[in-house]
This record gives structure tokens, sequence and C-alpha cells, in this order.
């Protein structure tokens, strides 16, 4: 009977989570979660207490456990149940006896994670990560077509281009940023770049002073450590790499909005008839060699020849070799 009250239940929080999904409604799918997972904790919570229950202590010391939060109690339990037996962590993140293998508590379930999601220039949520990253969260809600004008392949082609102009910018300069050597020229090239990731329309040219008028989106800080690596200061290594990572934030961010993008005219392009291969393109694919460099120049050449040649591909195989060869060459 307990059985068959549990799968009902669950059943009924199934049916809560899909109901809030298929009506479209973003609040209402959080809160339809956060109530199936408040009845999780209830659950773990009360098995808890059961195992309290067991422990060899007095009624008093159960009591003050029992009225602890949940991760004090569950830090209570296993140091209780520490010294009479021991308990190791498994890399699912579960505790478990050393001596038998067994869940210490077999009853308690890691709560259902919970994925972000944005909203596409169409309107549409989709899943910003997990397993189904780019995806619609609402598959069932449909909104107009956006875009009711578009006949034929080459025009939604065309307007695809256009909204994936802002990232095309950011990706190439960030190529730019990854692939600067530590020279007086290469430190110049590399704030050059980086500014116009933070200001794609500014009209600063490299090798000219940076101005308030000419770079009005880029940082007093980083326009004017520009204008004196210009006059011949060097960047030191530390200063490299933080403008790289702080690029790295940049591309990152973009290249989120263009997935989303990515999605958006593919799901256009099937519910039109046309091949979505032939209308979107990944922009992304360019700079990846230069991601994979940058990654490797950032290595010890002692964690460089431990990696395991298997792993990568014959373009990549290339490119350690190139980078390997620039590190034994400079030793």
């Amino acid at each position: 009977m307990a059985n068959g009250f549990e799968s009902l239940r669950k059943l009924a929080d199934v049916l809560n989570v899909e109901t809030a999904r298929i009506s479209g409604d973003p609040q209402r799918l959080q809160l339809a979660l956060g109530e199936t997972q408040a009845r999780k904790m209830q659950e773990s919570n009360a098995l808890i207490n059961q195992q309290i229950e067991q422990l060899n202590i007095p009624q008093t010391q159960k009591a003050l456990l029992k009225a602890m939060d949940m991760k004090s109690k569950y830090d209570a339990l296993y140091g209780q149940k520490a010294q009479q037996r021991q308990i190791v962590e498994g890399k699912d993140g579960f505790k478990y006896y050393a001596d038998t293998g067994q869940r210490v508590l077999p009853g308690l379930q890691e709560p259902e994670k919970k994925y972000d999601m944005k909203q596409d220039n169409a309107g549409y949520w989709r899943y910003t990560e997990g397993p189904n990253k780019g995806e619609r969260v609402f598959v069932g809600v449909e909104k107009p077509d956006p875009m009711p004008d578009i006949k034929d392949e080459a025009s939604l082609r065309k307007e695809f281009n256009a909204q994936s102009d802002y990232f095309k910018s950011i990706a190439q300069s960030f190529g730019k940023v990854a692939a600067t050597d530590p020279t007086a020229a290469g430190d110049v090239s590399l704030i050059f770049a980086y500014m116009k990731m933070l200001d794609p329309t500014s009209v600063v040219r490299e090798g000219e002073q940076a101005t308030a008028a000419n770079a009005r989106g880029v940082p007093e800080g980083v326009a004017n450590l520009y204008n004196r690596v210009l006059t011949g200061q060097r960047l030191t290594e530390n200063q490299r790499a933080d403008f790289r990572k702080q690029a790295q934030n940049i591309y990152d961010i973009a290249l989120e909005d263009q997935s989303l993008n990515v999605a958006r005219y593919k799901d256009i392009a099937e519910r039109k008839g046309f091949d979505p291969n032939v209308i979107v393109f990944d922009y992304s694919a360019g700079i990846q060699p230069i991601i994979f460099e940058m990654s490797l120049n950032e290595k010890s050449l002692e964690d460089l020849q431990a990696l395991d040649v298997a792993n990568y591909s014959e373009d990549q195989l290339k490119i350690l070799s190139k980078v390997l060869e620039k590190k034994l060459g400079g030793s």
C-alpha cells in the first residue's frame, strides 16, 4: 500500500511539473519544481530523523538533533555514526559504510538539478546549460512566426548572418587576444583587441592614442594602460594573463547568446521546411583552434608532456607539437 501511494505521489509530481512546462509560464515551472524539491527534502528529513532515533543516545539529545537544520543534522548524524563505523564518500557524492559498501542513508536522493534558461530573440525560453542546452524549455508552446515575410533560404540566411554580427566581432577580437605574442607589438595588439571586445563600435585605430571621444565604451584605466604601452611600456605576464581571462569571459557570454541564436534559426528553418545546414553557420569553429592553443600555452612543459595524445585529433596534435617545440626551444 505504501509503495502504491508513493508511486501515485511521484506521478502527481511529474504531472504537476509537466503541466507547468506545457503552460509556457517559467514562474509556474519554477514553482512546480520547487514544490517537488521541497517534498523530497521533507522525505529526506524524515529519513534522517529515523536514523537519529536508532542512535544509542538519550532522548534529550535526539530531540536536540532533530531540531537542527538539515545540514547540521546531517553532519551530526554522520559524526555519531562515524564513532561506530567508518564512513567514506563515494564518487557519486553519497556516503557509504566502509565495511559493507552500503549507503548510509539509502533513501536520500540528490535534489533534482535546475538548469538555467534564457529567452531568445523570438521570446522562446531555452536552456543555457545542461544536457538540453539550446533546446526549448516549453516545446509545446508556439508563438506567431517572428518572420512571416521570409520566403526563401537566402533571405533567412541573410537574417541569421545579420543577427550574428555582434558575435562575429567578439570572436574575431578574442582570436587576436589569444594569438598575440609577449612582445611590445603583441602587447599593443592584445589591449587593442580587448578594447574592441569591450566596445565593438569604438573608432580608435590600432597604434593611435585612445581618448574619451574615440573609445567611449572602454574603461579609463584600460585606455590609459593602452596609451602607456604605445609609448614603450611592457605588460607583465600577470597582466597578459588577466587580459586573456577577462576576454575569455566576454567571449563565453557572447557564445552563449550565439548558441541561442543558432537554435532559434534552426527551429525557424525546420518549421519553414528549409535545410538548417544552409541557413546557420558555426562562427565559433574558426576560433576553437586558437582557444585550444591558448590553453596549451598556459600549461607547464611537464603537464604538456604528460598529456594522452590518444585524446586529441590530428589537427590538435599539430598544435600540441607546435607549442611543445616553442617551449622546448625557450627552455
